[in-house]
């Protein structure tokens, strides 16, 4: 029988919520990793008042092959947010930690004459 190698750390997740379109999120989430991260994307369907809309629940964990803190892994989940709002020209979603929810929304875009 093979023998396996065992890590353990504190246990920390982060998610991401964000509309948009899953193979755009998915591109996206590649070209921000490429720096040396690993997150999981699952297709989500969000329902509301009036509409609904397509998008992801992208998610990052604490990896003991690669331990980080609660504080490092919070960081970088919130520049991906950062980054996955303006790649996908998307005005708000959410980041969610085990402590608090946190809505992230950008004003507007001025339409011309409303400067």
């Amino acid at each position: 029988m093979s023998e396996f190698t065992k890590r353990s750390e504190p246990t920390y997740n982060v998610d991401i919520f964000i509309a948009g379109e899953l193979a755009q999120i998915e591109q996206h989430c590649q070209r921000f990793c490429a720096r040396g991260l690993c997150v999981h994307v699952q297709p989500a369907e969000y329902v509301y008042t009036c509409g609904r809309e397509g998008g992801a629940r992208v998610g990052l964990i604490n990896y003991p092959r690669f331990p980080k803190t609660a504080l490092e892994i919070e960081s970088v989940a919130w520049s991906l947010a950062e980054h996955l709002l303006d790649a996908l020209s998307q005005r708000s979603c959410c980041v969610v930690t085990s402590e608090e929810t946190t809505w992230i929304s950008s004003p507007p875009t001025p339409q011309r004459g409303e400067e």
